[in-house]
């Protein structure tokens, strides 16, 4: 049985810590660096959503809500990969996506590569909407889609 719980990022373990970092640094090619990780801990606005089975850590979604700002922005989702292709992205990122819409936000929004198109298929899935380009955003002349949802009228269910 899979359980989705959320806190503050600033209430994480050390140990959940570690594993998160090492999967950034795996699975993303810009990751962040462990001062980031650190310095994202003394930050309240910073809201961390953890899928577990038995007590093993399966998948996280951060996101970051400024009290009094009605936009909620996704960045990162990470999931252990023996975990991957069991819908668990899918579960973690509804449940994540309903409490910033109970936490006063109407929209979401993120950044992705343009060249990790199973993200950028899974973000479409979920009903995001590409908005804009940044150019070079991750250096090296690589693009990120900004991609959208607005929480106002749809329900949520995370399929088409």
């Amino acid at each position: 049985m899979i359980e989705i719980l959320e806190s503050r990022l600033s209430q994480l373990s050390e140990s959940a810590l570690e594993l998160i970092m090492f999967w950034d640094k795996r699975h993303f090619p810009t990751p962040w660096k462990e001062n980031a990780w650190r310095d994202s801990l003394r930050n309240d606005s910073y809201w961390i959503f953890r899928a577990s089975s038995h007590g093993n850590l399966l998948g996280v979604a951060l996101f970051k809500k400024i009290e009094g700002d009605e936009v909620g922005h996704l960045l990162k989702i990470l999931t252990d990969p023996p975990a991957r292709k069991k819908r668990l992205g899918t579960e973690l990122l509804n449940f994540a996506i309903e409490s910033m819409r109970q936490k006063g936000a109407s929209r979401i929004f993120l950044e992705v590569s343009e060249t990790n198109h199973s993200a950028i298929a899974f973000y479409r899935h979920m009903k995001f909407v590409q908005i804009h380009v940044s150019k070079h955003f991750y250096g090296a002349g690589e693009d990120a889609l900004i991609f959208e949802k607005s929480l106002l009228s749809e329900a949520l269910t995370g399929k088409e």
